[in-house]
């Protein structure tokens, strides 16, 4: 597996103030770094995008992204992956150009940054999802409220980088019992997702009956990328955004909001959803 620069936090020296006092502090903050995705084909190469990204699971990160993107429809399309430059420039250089060869390289469009605040900036639409092909989700995947409730704890537990900085986003993958199946952290969210389903495209796992567990709010570009992966559930502990309640209604995704201790709200494809108690006030 490709781990990127191996070092997904860096150490500076912070003023600290508590209580009235201030000190001063080795503090450690998650790293940030460019990764240009360049795609390759027989006729050569050429630069795809940028993503500001933390340096971990820099293919898993490539391969979602490129199927989020529409590039890689099967990990099939993928017949490579490596870093550029030389032998020698790989052990001392930072590891942030990834090549990635493909059957064909995308022609007629100008290569982008893709910040770690925004997946999709300029693909957001409802729209686009339809004209390529992908369908409502009629799954009969079912998961207890119960265990809803559990899945912010559990990928929580698996949050390392957090441990350390505090600072950066997570996501996770879980059937439809709460067993975690991947986990990844990014500075970008949308990156998280996007690591976690590569891991779901390299090893042949099928979305359907799974969650998809989010540290942050639930945005347009998180369900986007759950409705391409065919995944039933994205659970979020914050807000969704208008956007992404009317992309999971029309493809029928469990959308659940607010996800905290013993509460959580429900905005789409409710009857996923076996309720343990039910009151109507």
């Amino acid at each position: 597996m490709i781990e990127g620069n191996n070092f997904p936090y860096f150490t500076f020296r912070a003023q600290c103030y508590s209580s009235g006092s201030i000190e001063q502090r080795d503090e450690k903050v998650t790293a940030e770094e460019p990764l240009l995705i360049r795609l390759c084909d027989d006729m050569g190469c050429r630069d795809y995008a940028t993503i500001m990204r933390t340096p971990v699971h820099d293919d898993l990160l490539a391969l979602g992204f490129l199927f989020s993107e529409g590039v890689v429809k099967v990990p099939g399309d993928v017949r490579w992956m490596r870093y550029a430059g030389s032998e020698a420039d790989k052990e001392s250089s930072p590891k942030n150009a990834l090549e990635v060869g493909v059957r064909s390289v995308p022609v007629g469009r100008a290569p982008r940054l893709v910040e770690s605040s925004c997946g999709i900036c300029g693909k957001a639409s409802i729209e686009s999802l339809v004209v390529e092909g992908f369908g409502v989700l009629n799954d009969r995947a079912r998961f207890r409220a119960s265990t809803v409730l559990s899945l912010p704890e559990k990928l929580r537990g698996e949050q390392r980088i957090f441990e350390e900085t505090g600072g950066i986003h997570s996501a996770g993958l879980f059937d439809s019992n709460g067993e975690a199946i991947f986990s990844a952290e990014d500075v970008g969210r949308h990156n998280a997702v996007d690591k976690v389903i590569g891991f779901m495209l390299m090893n042949g796992i099928d979305g359907r009956g799974k969650a998809l567990q989010v540290s942050g709010r639930a945005g347009f570009e998180i369900v986007q990328k759950a409705v391409r992966a065919r995944i039933s559930l994205v659970s979020s502990v914050s807000a969704p955004s208008s956007l992404a309640v009317d992309t999971a209604l029309s493809f029928n995704l469990t959308l659940c909001g607010f996800v905290r201790q013993d509460r959580f709200n429900v905005y789409s494809g409710e009857e996923r959803i076996e309720f343990d108690t039910v009151f109507y006030g």
